[in-house]
């Protein structure tokens, strides 16, 4: 029978001593192997060499005693049989494996450690597979760090674990067969992070568990250096759309959560996602009636890998393109685990080999993924899916760069809308339809090939992606164009006049409301305005912050301005189009009344203050074309898409070298993301809420000690189950909410307010807000009724 030379085991079979070898002893086909058999010790060059050796042996032994039951094929004896290639007494040996196998079965012991062995080893590749995740997912741990780390581990682990082997194999009270097991589970064990030795092994480990997507290198041009004849290559990262939407959709109920809210929003009315809208219905018409078909926004911009201030400022910016899913369901839809980077480049490389040769593989893998699609397996199904690359998004710099045309906004044509001249432009107040770019006048411009004229320098290769051309991309950027560009400008000027030339208050008085003002708690709140700002008419603050002034100045200041002020006109003028434009859902009279009020605004901000309108003011003009296109603003708002640089400028602060510095990014990116595909986390509510909570045994217990005589709130609760918390405080998707709070319940006719009393939680994490209802009066005012109501989110 066949025996293993390095642990003395028997098998019934060969099959099972090569598995054994395979498995235990990390046994390759090219390995050298000695046999186990007695007396033998031959030596083979290679795994085929020494399996038909081993049927030799076999044929020495009778067929009618080669298959004698061995309990789960495997003994752990000592058998002392000469064994030679030609002259082997058959029955003699025969007689002394009987023998010896009868004695084995009598003394060994069962034991549970063989039959959870195979569990044990499966638990044991899943944790160090999510360990090895979870320290490359750490943004301050460059590779180096991690390399160190395992070392570490390692040498922490593996010592005292073979002291510990030694001594409980060599325990007298442990029978042959329980010894055995135990040096399985140690050996096991020591080899954990044998194939983790090296940088290059632990990416090849991840790739292969389908955890991890590589960049993919594009050599997009070469240079020669004087010291060195041989060319040297500009390089790109590019990382596979199709690879991330494959394995993104098939987590657990990202798919089913998705068409799910597809499916919701044909009930409701207006619109609130792309998908809802003609102009996307026109672009999968080509479509039959049955296929899935979901949209792609892609985003490009720019950041600085370097000190922006320092002396390689400018050395290492370096282009980034993501994409979005923009009919993922709301709550999800802004988190950054659900915006993929595909690709990385060095920004000079885009000007000195230019985008047909930087995108042709993004735009390759953007039409298969139209034409072909991909098939995702689901635990539940199979399903086709198709995806249609819809908008690019950007700030104007970016997407001027990457459709190809003016990048000068003092040009004598900037805007990639329309055909105006700069001179026009800056006494506009609505968007002139004739003036409008289509694909036939582009195509003209293109052929004129006059950027200083028509404003296009070049026809992208982004026009060859199916069913999108860079007329019909209809991408507003809400944060550049009003929070960092027209807010910041109107309210700069409006500032000068309140403050230093009708002194309806002082500086003082505005730095004490901003300071003391109650503010939510999710918003961004603005810095205090030094004078000397208000005197230059330079307001410095982030486009949230500047979001967050604009929608709370009301509040602070207007008690301090007399009514009809002119100035103050602008102002309510600048909040309402903020509003609309913030919408979440766009009803058909929205954009109408969004134009109306852009004509307004900027009709009387020149007349008042007497200047020229700048460029973001003319982009205004096209946002109610925008909103009736494609929907809500919101959507295509870059923030979120900003926020994601921030994990790539946190992992390039901690690697020290910028050889190569794009793919060292595109890696530690990918890496990161391998957490999540390892452990199969779909989408997630993250839910905090205050450490100090009270339980409640059951509902009736809530209720006969607060609201007894509520049965409305009891009716509303049926849901909830048995030990339910109340809590002060609770934060869900990074929404803040505490006892005290004003939410809105129900908007039909009116919008019906409620103040928050309670929050409940149950077993499955069902938020529920017990309010007490506020009611109308009129504009501004508000009534509490003392009636109570559950809102349940």
């Amino acid at each position: 029978m066949p025996k293993c030379k390095v642990c003395s085991t028997i098998f019934q079979n060969i099959n099972s001593l090569i598995t054994h070898m395979r498995i235990l002893h990390r046994a390759q086909d090219n390995d050298s192997f000695i046999c186990g058999e007695p007396l033998c010790n031959r030596n083979f060059s290679s795994l085929r060499t020494y399996r038909q050796h081993l049927k030799v042996h076999v044929e020495c032994v009778p067929i009618n005693e080669r298959n004698t039951t061995v309990d789960n094929s495997i003994l752990a004896t000592n058998l002392e049989v000469q064994c030679n290639d030609s002259n082997t007494n058959a029955s003699i040996i025969s007689q002394q494996i009987n023998q010896q196998i009868n004695d084995i079965e009598n003394n060994l012991e069962s034991t549970t450690f063989q039959n959870s062995f195979f569990d044990f080893a499966d638990i044991l590749k899943k944790n160090k597979l999510l360990f090895l995740c979870q320290i490359y997912n750490v943004n301050t741990f460059n590779r180096k760090d991690v390399d160190n780390i395992m070392n570490m581990v390692s040498n922490l682990l593996l010592k005292p674990l073979d002291m510990l082997k030694k001594f409980c194999v060599n325990l007298d009270s442990l029978s042959e067969r329980d010894k055995f097991e135990f040096k399985k589970y140690f050996n096991e064990f020591e080899n954990m992070f044998s194939n983790f030795e090296s940088d290059y092994l632990r990416l090849k480990y991840l790739e292969q568990a389908g955890s991890f997507v590589p960049p993919t290198q594009l050599i997009i041009g070469q240079h020669l250096e004087k010291s060195d004849p041989i060319a040297k290559n500009y390089t790109a990262q590019f990382i596979s759309l199709k690879a991330i939407l494959q394995k993104f959709f098939a987590l657990d109920n990202v798919l089913d959560d998705t068409l799910t809210y597809i499916s919701s929003l044909e009930k409701k009315s207006g619109v609130s996602n792309i998908i809802q809208t003609k102009f996307w219905k026109d672009k999968i018409s080509c479509y039959d009636a049955h296929d899935i078909v979901l949209p792609l926004f892609l985003y490009y911009d720019d950041f600085e890998a370097g000190n922006p201030l320092g002396s390689h400022a400018g050395v290492h910016k370096i282009g980034t393109i993501y994409f979005s899913i923009p009919c993922l369901p709301i709550y999800y839809r802004s988190q950054l685990e659900n915006i993929f980077l595909t690709q990385l480049f060095h920004s000079s490389d885009l000007k000195s080999f230019g985008e047909a040769v930087m995108f042709s593989k993004l735009v390759d893998e953007l039409n298969e993924l139209k034409r072909q699609g991909i098939k995702v397996s689901t635990p539940q199904r199979e399903v086709h899916l198709y995806f249609c690359m819809t908008l690019i998004l950007g700030d104007n710099l970016g997407l001027n760069t990457i459709l190809g045309f003016q990048q000068s906004f003092v040009a004598n044509s900037f805007c990639r809308f329309c055909k105006c001249l700069r001179t026009e432009t800056q006494s506009l107040f609505e968007e002139n339809s004739s003036f409008l770019r289509n694909v036939q006048n582009y195509t003209a411009d293109v052929a004129e090939n006059n950027a200083y004229l028509t404003g296009v320098k070049y026809s992208t290769i982004l026009n060859n992606v199916d069913s999108f051309h860079v007329t019909l991309n209809f991408s507003a950027d809400l944060a550049h164009d009003i929070f960092e560009g027209v807010g910041v400008f109107i309210m700069s000027h409006l500032l000068y006049e309140f403050v230093l030339v009708d002194k309806f208050f002082d500086n003082d008085t505005l730095n004490h409301k901003i300071e003391y003002f109650n503010f939510n708690r999710n918003d961004n709140k603005p810095p205090v305005i030094s004078l000397e700002s208000i005197k230059k008419k330079i307001l410095k603050m982030s486009a949230s912050e500047m979001k967050c002034f604009i929608l709370n100045f009301s509040l602070m200041m207007a008690h301090l301005i007399p009514e009809g002020n002119k100035h103050w006109n602008i102002y309510l003028l600048l909040r309402d189009v903020l509003h609309i434009a913030l919408s979440l859902r766009v009803t058909p009279d929205q954009p109408i009344k969004l134009k109306s009020l852009i004509y307004e605004l900027c009709f009387q901000f020149k007349d008042l203050f007497s200047v020229l309108l700048k460029p973001k003011f003319h982009f205004l003009t096209h946002y109610p074309t925008i909103m009736e296109k494609i929907g809500p603003l919101s959507q295509t708002n870059t923030l979120r898409y900003e926020s994601k640089h921030r994990q790539l400028k946190l992992a390039a602060n901690v690697i020290s070298s910028r050889v190569n510095i794009t793919r060292s990014l595109a890696i530690k990116h990918q890496l990161q993301l391998s957490l999540r595909f390892s452990s199969n986390t779909g989408f997630t509510n993250s839910i905090n809420y205050s450490k100090s909570f009270k339980k409640y045994s059951s509902i009736t217990d809530l209720y006969n000690k607060k609201f007894a005589n509520h049965s409305n709130v009891s009716e509303n609760l049926k849901m909830f189950e048995d030990n339910i918390i109340r809590v002060g405080r609770i934060s869900t998707n990074s929404i803040a909410f505490q006892e005290g709070d004003i939410i809105l319940i129900d908007f039909q006719d009116q919008p019906t307010f409620g103040k928050i009393r309670d929050i409940i939680i149950n077993q499955s994490e069902k938020i529920c807000f017990i309010c007490e209802l506020l009611h109308m009066l009129a504009p501004g005012k508000i009534d509490g009724a003392g009636e109570r109501e559950a809102a349940i989110l």
